[in-house]
């Protein structure tokens, strides 16, 4: 198992590298080109890569039980801040009602906000796509 933990990290690596040369707005196109996974599965495994000094310190199984532990926070984290929560869409709950938010869950909501729009950004090239498709065939 530390063998896939090794693999994916290195994985993650280079997908970070790619994105940090590809420039805004570049990376979701260039994962949807060239890579047979997601986007989410290409952000899991650049966590694991940023976490790697952490992951290899944790007793982690396998693959989805390491994404699994960096979604749920690291085990400092939880006894430092017990009761905060980093569900992204709580955040967003809590931050529509006009609630505070610390630096972290600002960051965690960013980071979600952005990936909610690409994702509903993706959805709708594809349905336009479709859309010029069937006027093309209409001709």
């Amino acid at each position: 198992m530390k063998n896939v933990l090794q693999n994916a990290m290195a994985l993650g690596e280079e997908l970070l590298k790619i994105k940090e040369d590809l420039g805004h707005g570049n990376w979701i196109p260039w994962i949807e080109q060239n890579l047979p996974f997601s986007e989410r599965s290409a952000r899991n495994y650049i966590s694991i890569f940023k976490n790697k000094e952490l992951l290899n310190r944790q007793p982690i199984a396998d693959l989805k039980s390491a994404i699994k532990f960096l979604s749920d926070g690291t085990q400092e984290e939880k006894e430092i801040n017990p009761k905060e929560n980093q569900d992204p869409k709580t955040l967003y709950k809590r931050f529509h009602h006009g609630e505070k938010l610390s630096q972290k869950e600002k960051i965690i909501l960013k980071e979600f906000l952005v990936t909610e729009k690409e994702n509903i950004l993706i959805k709708a090239k594809k349905k336009v796509t479709e859309i010029e498709n069937e006027i093309q065939s209409l001709k």
